[in-house]
């Protein structure tokens, strides 16, 4: 049987992510308002073939909300988001917050589940495989994808913006 803290503990990774996300997009609407046209932000993206800022952030909101369903076994909505701007952005990924946060903390770590990828593709897992193989890696590919794009795009992001939660473990000198 899995621990308290193991339990919380996707759950609240989900929620830091997301919180982070959140950060790095305020930023980019604050840059904005001093020259960037947010509908140039939402659609740029690093390579012609690759998804833009919009979806790289519904992916990064939807990768935490689908994972965090299946290991809690509560049905979510689909998480759905059209953006024309940052704060569209931003609201789509306050409401990801919201519904994480309001999600009873039980997850299931050893029982096996099924993950589909959104090619269709089914791959079968415990709830550790999917954190640790699947979940986190979608999590984490999507939401540096954004900072890339915002940096790529001229915002002034830097690891603090990115690892800004690392500030309550800093040891005094």
């Amino acid at each position: 049987m899995a621990d308290r803290a193991e339990q919380a503990y996707p759950i609240d990774v989900f929620v830091q992510v997301l919180r982070t996300l959140d950060h790095i997009l305020e930023v980019a609407e604050a840059s904005s308002e001093t020259g960037d046209a947010p509908d140039r932000l939402v659609r740029a993206r690093l390579a012609p073939d690759m998804f833009d800022l919009t979806q790289h952030v519904v992916l990064t909101c939807r990768q935490a909300l689908e994972a965090a369903s299946q290991l809690t076994r509560q049905e979510l909505a689909a998480f759905q988001l059209e953006a024309a701007s940052l704060a569209d952005l931003r609201r789509g990924v306050g409401q990801a917050l919201e519904t994480l946060q309001a999600l009873r903390r039980g997850v299931i770590l050893e029982a096996p589940m099924i993950v589909q990828a959104p090619t269709g593709q089914q791959f079968r897992m415990t709830g550790w495989t999917m954190i640790n193989d699947w979940a986190l890696p979608q999590l984490y590919f999507h939401m540096v994808t954004v900072y890339a794009i915002l940096r790529a795009a001229g915002v002034q992001l830097g690891i603090r913006d990115y690892l800004g939660h690392m500030g309550k473990y800093i040891v005094p000198a």
